[in-house]
């Protein structure tokens, strides 16, 4: 029979997966029997056998000795050290040692006598061997594997020891199994090659997309930024927004501007700038209503598909801070942003369980003068997912040109509805860093909202900030380390983390006229969710709130407007609020009565995770054959969205093989 096994990695007993290992001469344990064999050991006849048996029984004696020796006990640690480091030398050898090396062994030399092992399978494994035999189904052959690793562990393993050796949780062999279990060493590797009732024999091909090409949709959102609400000739807002697209074609780009712009229409006095060119006339006003107060609240929106490009891109909006009422002041409503859709050949793979980002501020600049103070407001949304473990959350503020009126709140930070910093007599130029790993972890699945004031109070109608500007400094593309920013890092429970996934980046839009409240329906045809925003495009908005309810279930809110005017334009859903085998219905909602509707430029973003790489298929008679099928069933799974621009095939190419099936679990269990 032959047999062949891939040992892909291996777990330590705290379930961490070490570097992946294939089974080859170039392991440590082979080198250990091919220093003793030397080259002789590739020739054939009566001498090789002779050293064969010779240096496989120096091997066998020394490994007795030195475990022997290693297991005289000083202290509980030691010996459970003492027991997984013999552990691990034991799945080394079953890894490496190579049949022909143990053909004195009495199980071995009757399996050749039997036919039940032939030459072919001289180079291969113990390891190999035994999987294969457990891979059958057959009860002769279980036996055959049992056999073989009782002859082979028992020499290797002190007899005062208990152990266990099982794959997929099935016993193969166990010796003391009585024994007090006082400490207890676990070992186990991943061996791809084995699955058991698997077919023994033909061709088989699994396929993976290494390089993949797709559509994507991105939003890069304008999150609410403010400041004055007094204004006049050259007291402006200048905000710039700075973002980086990984793309290999534009398709298609609009920005959207929700504004509040105080108690007269500023058409005429705005600017805006994208990547150094006058954009202000492409502006199409969508909404422009008046409030019961006498401020304007306008939606614009930009195509400037031909001007955004594959890179570093810089919008700058230069708002003009009109006359005032108190509710009067100038600030971007949420909602706006860049939405891009693009073509790209970057393939985002999710290959590990640890996750970080970068929210970077948006640079603020609020200018005034002596009788119309200036001052910034800037809220930007933090999240994690509801299985999170938080590692590290830091949020860094770099403002510059700040007042210091000692009656007055100066500088404030607010994490949701506390406040969590104050600086009442602040430098003019600070930069300043605060710890939000704790706040965040507390709040894990849900959307937290981070609002900086500086030179004003958090109902944004009184500023006192210098008579020249205010500026809160952000530059990721140029000076990212002294930027306005929050980092956030965090890791989530392996088996809650799709490995081998592709990430894809897809945008579903509201549709009708403006409402409130006004909801979405999405469904996901069954494809897992890595996460979720919602981007409400909102006139005017007070205290807004978002529910989710899937098909035939309860409705959940998931977020309520924590402080005023901190509704950000990015709400993170949980994927867990979803049901991706039912429709999902998105509601926004806010109790303001008054041009406070929402659009139906509102959309939710999500990510969606497309499987990489089909397993082994079925049976063929001829490896082109598993190829080709291999390659079909990888096209299917990645759809019509994406296509994969190179492809990795691994099939068995020798007659005789079992099955490349799997892969299955092997545990080694020590004891004593």
């Amino acid at each position: 029979m032959g047999a062949e096994g891939l040992i892909i990695g291996r777990r330590n007993e705290r379930g961490a997966t070490a570097s992946p290992a294939i089974t080859s001469p170039a392991g440590s344990a082979t080198k250990r029997i091919a220093s003793l064999f030397g080259k002789p050991f590739l020739k054939k006849g009566f001498v090789f056998s002779l050293d064969a048996i010779i240096a496989a029984s120096i091997l066998i004696l020394l490994t007795v000795f030195l475990a022997g020796l290693s297991f005289t006990y000083t202290s509980p640690e030691l010996r459970y050290e003492r027991l997984y480091l013999t552990g691990k030398d034991v799945l080394s050898l079953m890894q490496n040692t190579r049949m022909s090396y143990i053909k004195d062994f009495q199980t071995v030399g009757s399996y050749y006598a039997q036919g039940v092992l032939t030459q072919e399978d001289d180079n291969k494994t113990v390891l190999d061997i035994i999987g294969s035999l457990w891979s059958t189904g057959n009860a002769t052959d279980e036996q055959r594997a049992a056999d073989l690793a009782q002859e082979f562990l028992n020499r290797t393993i002190p007899a005062r020891l208990g152990y266990e050796m099982s794959f997929d949780n099935q016993v193969i062999y166990q010796q003391n199994s009585t024994a007090n279990r006082t400490f207890l060493a676990r070992l186990s590797t991943i061996a791809s090659g084995f699955q058991k009732g698997k077919p023994v024999s033909g061709y088989v091909a699994r396929a993976f997309a290494v390089k993949a090409k797709t559509n994507i949709t991105e939003i890069f959102p304008f999150e609410p930024a403010g400041a004055g609400n007094s204004g006049g000739a050259g007291d402006k807002l200048n905000i710039t927004k700075r973002f980086f697209v990984n793309a290999t074609k534009i398709l298609n780009s609009t920005l959207i501007i929700a504004e509040h712009s105080g108690n007269s229409d500023p058409d005429a006095q705005n600017e805006f700038y994208m990547n150094g060119q006058d954009i202000t006339a492409r502006r199409q006003i969508i909404e422009n209503p008046q409030t019961p107060y006498g401020d304007y609240v306008l939606v614009y929106t930009f195509n400037v598909s031909d001007i955004t490009v594959s890179g570093w891109n810089r919008i700058s909006l230069v708002l003009f801070r009109s006359g005032s009422s108190n509710t009067g002041r100038t600030r971007l409503n949420p909602g706006g942003g860049v939405e891009v859709t693009y073509s790209t050949d970057f393939t985002k793979l999710v290959v590990n369980n640890t996750f970080n980002y970068t929210q970077y501020f948006d640079s603020i600049v609020s200018k005034g003068k002596q009788s119309d103070r200036p001052g910034v407001f800037a809220a930007m949304p933090v999240y994690v997912p509801s299985d999170a473990a938080v590692t590290n959350a830091t949020m860094y503020l770099n403002w510059q040109g700040v007042a210091d009126d000692a009656s007055r709140p100066d500088v404030q930070v607010f994490f949701n509805d506390k406040r969590i910093y104050l600086n009442t007599t602040p430098l003019p130029n600070s930069f300043i860093s605060l710890n939000l790993t704790g706040n965040i972890s507390q709040n894990a699945g849900r959307t937290n909202v981070v609002a900086v004031y500086i030179n004003t109070n958090t109902s944004l109608n009184d500023f006192w900030g210098p008579a020249s500007e205010v500026r809160l400094f952000s530059d990721p593309q140029n000076k990212p380390s002294n930027s306005s920013k929050i980092f956030v890092e965090y890791f989530r429970p392996p088996q809650n983390v799709k490995f081998g996934y592709i990430d894809i980046n897809q945008v579903q839009h509201f549709s009708g006229l403006k409402a409130n409240p006004k909801d979405v329906t999405l469904f996901f045809n069954g494809t897992p969710i890595d996460r979720s925003f919602l981007h409400v495009v909102q006139l005017d908005n007070k205290n807004t709130s978002v529910k989710v309810q899937p098909q035939g279930y309860g409705q959940a809110q998931i977020f309520q407007t924590p402080l005023n005017f901190s509704l950000p334009s990015s709400v993170y859903i949980d994927p867990v609020y979803y049901n991706i085998s039912v429709n999902n219905t998105v509601t926004a909602n806010d109790t303001c009565t008054s041009t406070c509707e929402i659009t139906s430029l509102s959309t939710v973003e999500y990510g969606s995770l497309i499987k990489s790489i089909v397993g082994f298929g079925g049976v063929y008679p001829n490896a082109t054959a598993a190829v080709e099928d291999a390659k079909e069933r990888l096209k299917q799974v990645l759809g019509s969205f994406i296509t994969a621009t190179e492809i990795e095939v691994l099939n068995s190419s020798v007659k005789g093989v079992p099955s490349l099936w799997g892969p299955a679990k092997l545990e080694i269990r020590m004891w004593s």
